[in-house]
């Protein structure tokens, strides 16, 4: 079959005209009949129409009067039950009936048609009556309007899905289903709102497009079942299901049936049950299509809602002879529900986020079945009073069934692990000790979440449900490549919102996770390089002087010196702290010895005893402090040409203050600022928030630093007052 090459807006167009025009002539046909402004209805007991109401030309006959006749120009016509029948198809037992039916329909068609008629109640009692020539919209009953409505919005529903969808065999099936309910709605509409009566061959058409749209409903609804979600068969078997029913129609039409049961409910009932039939093997073809399946519960539970409540409300009890005429045009409302759901199913809108749905849905309906079944047990079965029997009811769902759906609720549906259960099985993944273990544990970790039938590569994206809720997109992450998860609970679901949540959640966390332990790697290399280059600079050299030394004391002094530096190393490691009077005597015994070495006198003014010894400091504060004064001792012996060295050590506040003064040349600013010494010593001051500051004048050279005791304070960002005093121009 070829579609019309049209744009999906033009076709949609041209379906909502047609709609449109339809509509538009079932209102103009209601409204043509002439207008009497009565409202009767039929009193069983009086044998005899009951004035419900009178307004225009029938304004004259009080409410209440009994009519048993009507006259006019076309002869008179007693009226009867079967003139007020709403629905013959459900309320008229043979053919017989229904075609005596239509005859008088005809007589009180054209009596009403008249210039004039007359209704005679008892005691002779006659009023006369001149219809309008047309009947008021404003008169037309609100379940007029629904089943208008109904019709013109389930063929917009059906239209909208074929305009974009006109290649798929299950939207064209949907289309002529649309069709089918744009006949019988708001045909039914017509004839069921009919204030007085219709002429035969307006009756007999109306009747045609109900019964006939009904059945070929029915028809093309199991055409539609046997094309979707998965084709059965051929295609030739849905077309072979419509031409059924508008066989079984033509046939009856001919009078071959007497029962109008047989001729007009037992087929409709015959097609229900082969849409059980065969939604039941779409339903079991579907176990391995988790798309498909999410398709049928669509359109499953639209078509059980709809086509049970309106049996149950409608069908059944005009089997057992009950007037369902009031409610019936309301009860088409139930049709927008069914095509609501095709439709979904059919464009697979968010099925996704169907399984809850469907489950609590379901859960709901079972409830309700459930309080309906016990009332009528407790009530006819067991002859308790109403309100015994409601309150019995609703107490044995609050104790049988509320639980029973819980514990099915964590059968069938998912549970998310906690928060910190997941969060340790993240930090799992981040602590592996090689990166393909980490990969390892994070895909065995997906696997475990979601159980899906496939893991594969992915490209860098976003947590997402991709292709209808078969895939899930998980992210790279840091190291951690992309992955797509298909199929989820080994084939069964498809993903869902919840999915979604926890793939976000535990991305977040292996994201932290994996930032934290790197972050602690980056931490541990640079102590180890810090570790090793205090051991090449510090213990090497100790090591390589004694080597050198000229005597065994001198090199006796360098192996203890490289001892001592080896212990303050590893006491750094173990983060013991270290009294400034250690840090002192370092200083003091090595600036000694090495500017004694060189022929240069050291004066040493050293700290309160009792202050060095209480005032504690980490290792970092110790080596960079002595690293310093070792700096600027170099610097003394190469560059100054000094006689004299004086330093003065000094506590000041949570400080740490070093003055080193020589006698020697002094120094140029420009030459300080650029030499490789007093940058290292500013690097390493700094690291600490100290400063450095320097005097120079021929003659004389002053170096001060400044080093707090707990550096902490300004790496947090606290300025050091002396480090703001210090001038630009100095070293």
């Amino acid at each position: 079959m070829k579609t019309l090459a049209m744009a999906p807006g033009v076709r949609l167009i041209a379906l909502t005209l047609f709609g449109l025009a339809v509509v538009s002539a079932m209102i103009g046909l209601a409204v043509s009949r002439p207008w009497l402004g009565l409202v009767l209805a039929w009193d069983a007991q009086a044998d005899a129409a009951r004035v419900l109401a009178g307004s225009g030309p029938s304004a004259g006959i009080p409410a209440g009067t009994l009519l048993t006749h009507v006259s006019g120009a076309g002869g008179s016509h007693r009226l009867s039950e079967l003139d007020f029948t709403v629905e013959p198809d459900g309320n008229l037992a043979t053919y017989a009936e229904y075609r005596r039916f239509l005859a008088g329909q005809g007589r009180l068609a054209a009596l009403q048609s008249g210039p004039e008629l007359a209704f005679h109640g008892f005691d002779a009692r006659r009023f006369a009556v001149v219809p309008d020539s047309h009947r008021p919209v404003a008169s037309l009953p609100a379940d007029f309007w629904v089943q208008i409505a109904v019709g013109f919005f389930a063929w917009m529903i059906a239209a909208a899905v074929w305009a974009f969808r006109p290649r798929l065999a299950s939207a064209r099936f949907l289309l002529f289903n649309g069709w089918t309910t744009l006949m019988f709605s708001p045909g039914a509409a017509v004839y069921t709102t009919r204030e007085f009566a219709l002429p035969l061959g307006q009756m007999l058409v109306l009747k045609s497009m109900n019964f006939g749209g009904g059945m070929l409903f029915v028809g093309s609804m199991v055409a539609l079942m046997l094309s979707y979600p998965r084709q059965i068969g051929t295609p030739r078997l849905g077309i072979l299901a419509i031409a059924a029913a508008g066989a079984w129609f033509v046939v009856q039409a001919f009078g071959v049936f007497d029962s109008m049961l047989v001729g007009r409910r037992v087929p409709v009932f015959i097609a229900l049950i082969a849409m059980f039939v065969v939604a039941a093997i779409q339903w079991l073809g579907t176990r391995r299509d988790p798309v498909a399946r999410a398709a049928m519960q669509w359109f499953l539970l639209s078509w059980v809602v709809c086509i049970g409540l309106f049996v149950a409300l409608i069908m059944v009890p005009q089997v057992l002879g009950v007037q369902t005429g009031s409610i019936q045009g309301y009860s088409f409302i139930l049709f927008l529900l069914l095509y609501l759901g095709i439709a979904f199913g059919i464009l697979r809108f968010r099925l996704f986020d169907l399984g809850i749905w469907w489950f609590r849905t379901l859960a709901w309906i079972g409830g309700a079945i459930a309080l309906i079944a016990l009332d009528l047990l407790f009530l006819f079965g067991m002859q308790f009073s109403a309100s015994w029997s409601l309150s019995l009811s609703l107490l044995a769902c609050a104790l049988f069934w509320l639980p029973f759906r819980s514990w099915l609720w964590g059968r069938v549906m998912r549970r998310t692990p906690p928060a910190d259960d997941l969060f340790r099985q993240v930090l799992d993944v981040a602590l592996a000790p090689n990166p393909a273990d980490r990969a390892y544990r994070w895909q065995a970790l997906l696997q475990r979440l979601y159980v899906p039938l496939h893991i594969v590569p992915a490209r860098a994206g976003r947590v997402g449900v991709e292709q209808d809720g078969v895939a899930l997109a998980i992210p790279a992450v840091g190291p951690f490549p992309a992955w797509l998860l298909q199929y989820p609970g080994d084939g069964t679901r498809l993903f869902n919102p919840a999915d979604v949540r926890l793939a976000r959640q535990a991305v977040e966390m292996l994201a932290y996770a994996d930032a934290s332990r790197e972050a602690y790697a980056q931490g541990a290399r640079e102590e180890r390089g810090r570790i090793a280059r205090d051991l090449h600079d510090d213990i090497g050299s100790r090591l390589i002087s004694g080597l050198y030394q000229p005597d065994l004391l001198r090199t006796r002094e360098s192996m203890s010196m490289a001892i001592r530096e080896m212990r303050v190393i590893i006491q750094g490691l173990i983060g013991e702290k270290h009294p400034v009077s250690v840090l002192e005597s370092e200083m003091r015994y090595e600036a000694g010895d090495r500017l004694e070495t060189a022929g240069i006198d050291l004066s040493w003014r050293g700290c309160d005893a009792a202050g060095a010894e209480a005032a504690l400091i980490d290792y970092g504060v110790y080596k960079n402090t002595l690293s310093a004064v070792r700096e600027l001792t170099t610097n003394v012996i190469r560059h100054a040409r000094a006689t004299a060295v004086e330093v003065r050590v000094q506590l000041d506040a949570g400080r740490l203050v070093i003055d080193m003064t020589d006698d020697g040349q002094g120094f140029d600013p420009a030459a300080a600022h650029a030499g490789r010494g007093l940058r290292n010593i500013r690097s390493r001051l700094g690291e600490m928030g100290g400063a450095v500051r320097m005097d120079g004048a021929p003659g004389r050279t002053c170096v001060r630093l400044t080093i707090p005791l707990h550096p902490s304070a300004t790496a947090r960002g606290e300025p050091d007052p002396e480090r703001q005093e210090a001038p630009e121009s100095a070293g």
